[in-house]
């Protein structure tokens, strides 16, 4: 496995999403940027939420997935799965997210993150996806990615190095995942 590092920066801005039961705003939509992050206890900088009550916020401050699962997706779905899609603003590479554990703590840049929770996939994921039981299937496969709060704001780069220093006291994601949505 290569060393952990941050395959891609993902932003975006709040806009019109359609889904069964009519348009509704968010900022699932993300597209990958060159450009340093700035990351602050409400997320990146340059990044927009719609649904603050679901979406950001100190312990949803960054949505991270690794390029491994999301290469798992394309071959899953026939279909190529690039960076952002599944509306992350930090892609990994080199972490098996899914044995992190709450309250690892990661070194990026200048930052410093904290993991604190599984992704729960909801219905503008499924219309992101076009596919309105994709969230379950997400669910099923427990290839969540995980939100990290800032514990240390700071720059964060594509290509920066991930140290992570493990709280291996606590449960891995997949365990937390698993047990919130009744899977595994």
């Amino acid at each position: 496995m290569t060393a952990p590092r941050v395959a891609s920066l993902n932003v975006g801005r709040v806009m019109p999403l359609p889904t069964p039961r009519g348009t509704v705003q968010s900022g699932i939509v993300k597209r990958a940027t060159a450009a340093p992050m700035r990351a602050e206890q409400a997320g990146f900088v340059d990044d927009e939420q719609a649904d603050h009550v679901h979406h950001g916020g100190a312990f949803k401050a960054i949505y991270a997935y690794a390029a491994e699962d999301l290469a798992w997706w394309s071959h899953e779905l026939g279909r190529d799965i690039t960076p952002g899609l599944f509306g992350e603003n930090l892609t990994t590479e080199g972490l098996d997210l899914g044995t992190a554990h709450v309250g690892d703590r990661w070194k990026v840049g200048s930052a410093e993150l904290v993991v604190t929770e599984p992704r729960v996939p909801c219905s503008k994921f499924a219309a992101r996806m076009e596919d309105p039981r994709f969230p379950r299937r997400f669910a099923r496969a427990l290839r969540t990615g995980l939100y990290l709060s800032v514990a240390v704001p700071g720059v964060i780069t594509a290509g920066d190095a991930i140290t992570v220093v493990p709280n291996a006291d606590s449960p891995t994601i997949r365990e937390v995942a698993a047990e919130m949505m009744n899977v595994g």
